[in-house]
């Protein structure tokens, strides 16, 4: 599943979700695995025996942007954090510090703190390991749909297309549009006509012809999706409103 929600109503969906497939009383570990937002560690509230561990893929991100410059620093830091050795990684980053030009070192700065925020997520048992590997799927499944150049999102605008996007790549989709069409329309019906009410009063008798005006001004009636269920049985219905009505 994806949305966009804030993080209690995330996350009392996600124990509905999984406690739909199976049963949670038979669960004996669970592993929330993240980037360190604070919203994905607050997961472990809502699982029993639930443990939190930031995924390899954000921490060596951040570890090449702090270090990659540096093949010595980023050795000796990337081995403290393999052994969970925090006086280690410490004592690594601090002398990395010390080689780096100022610019640098503001970035091993907050790589510091980086891990010391995440530290309980990074010295917990490597059985999760490959958690991070679903942040190929989340950039190819969603976020390269949703954060294309000039992209914008109302929260509930972007909360439906993920759910939309993860609906198709779990191949969903057609448990929604396997129904009949006038199923579908059956149920708009009524909000159409309270639509088509609403505009005929604001209106009044002496208003032009809006159905023509609409007709005018909504490409998609007249483009190359023009023959999709939703143009034909929802747009038009909405845009057409014929003189008799107002």
């Amino acid at each position: 599943m994806a949305g966009c929600e804030v993080e209690r109503d995330f996350w009392e969906e996600t124990v509905a979700k999984v406690g739909s497939q199976w049963d949670l009383s038979k669960l004996i570990k669970v592993w929330i695995g993240g980037d360190g937002a604070s919203w994905v560690q607050a997961g472990v509230e809502y699982f029993d025996g639930a443990e939190y561990q930031l995924d390899q893929f954000h921490l060596r991100r951040r570890l090449h942007e702090a270090l990659g410059h540096d093949e010595e620093g980023y050795q000796a830091v990337a081995s403290a954090i393999v052994s969970k050795d925090l006086d280690a990684l410490k004592k690594s980053l601090s002398d990395a510090e010390k080689r780096a030009s100022q610019q640098k070192r503001k970035l091993i700065k907050d790589f510091r703190q980086y891990v010391l925020d995440n530290w309980d997520g990074i010295k917990t048992s490597d059985e999760a390991a490959s958690l991070g590997t679903i942040e190929g799927q989340i950039y190819h499944l969603i976020a390269r749909r949703m954060k294309r150049v000039g992209a914008r999102w109302s929260p509930d605008g972007a909360d439906r297309m993920a759910r939309l996007l993860a609906a198709k790549a779990n191949n969903e989709l057609n448990d929604y549009a396997s129904q009949p069409v006038k199923k579908v329309n059956k149920r708009l019906t009524a909000s159409i006509d309270r639509t088509k009410q609403h505009i005929s009063e604001d209106l009044g008798k002496h208003a032009e012809d809006i159905g023509a005006w609409l007709r005018a001004k909504v490409p998609a009636l007249r483009g190359p999706y023009q023959s999709t269920p939703f143009v034909k049985y929802v747009l038009r219905k909405l845009v057409h409103v014929s003189s008799a009505n107002i």
